[in-house]
């Protein structure tokens, strides 16, 4: 099930497979895939964050269920002529994915072993967004903030 408003076309459950298969032990197959909006209308202004929801079946006959969390653009002529141009996805996939891994190891090379970030995952596909951990299953939330 996806929430067709604002879950882009592009975004099916086999995009998650190897992803699903790295993180997983006992990875068999997607039961069910669920991607629909995570923050309220206007909460951001030139993406959308999206929860992924997946039941995972597992070898031994079990299952489970694994969340993410994407970020994706909006899908507007303003974004496609203007914010494009900033490349906003790729910087933040690279900040994700080299610079925080890399200070990470820094940490750990003093004895450190700590996590700056979520755990970030790359997708085979072209399209622009920043997937992401879901630090909900860690225990962390959103705190309101005075402006609320």
């Amino acid at each position: 099930m996806t929430d067709n408003n604002i879950v882009p076309s592009w975004i099916k459950p086999s995009l998650f497979e190897k992803v699903l298969r790295n993180t997983i032990p006992n990875f068999k197959e997607i039961k069910d895939f669920k991607a629909f909006g995570a923050l309220p209308p206007g909460e951001n202004y030139a993406t959308t964050m999206l929860k992924i929801q997946i039941e995972v079946a597992l070898n031994d006959g079990t299952s489970m269920e694994e969340s993410l969390m994407m970020k994706v653009p909006l899908d507007s002529e303003l974004y496609r002529k203007e914010m494009s141009k900033f490349k906003m996805f790729s910087i933040e996939s690279f900040t994700y994915n080299e610079i925080v891994r890399e200070f990470e190891q820094m940490y750990r090379e003093v004895g450190l072993n700590i996590k700056l970030s979520p755990q970030s995952y790359k997708l085979p596909i072209e399209e622009e967004y920043v997937l992401l951990e879901d630090l909900k299953k860690k225990g962390f939330r959103n705190c309101k903030s005075k402006m609320d």
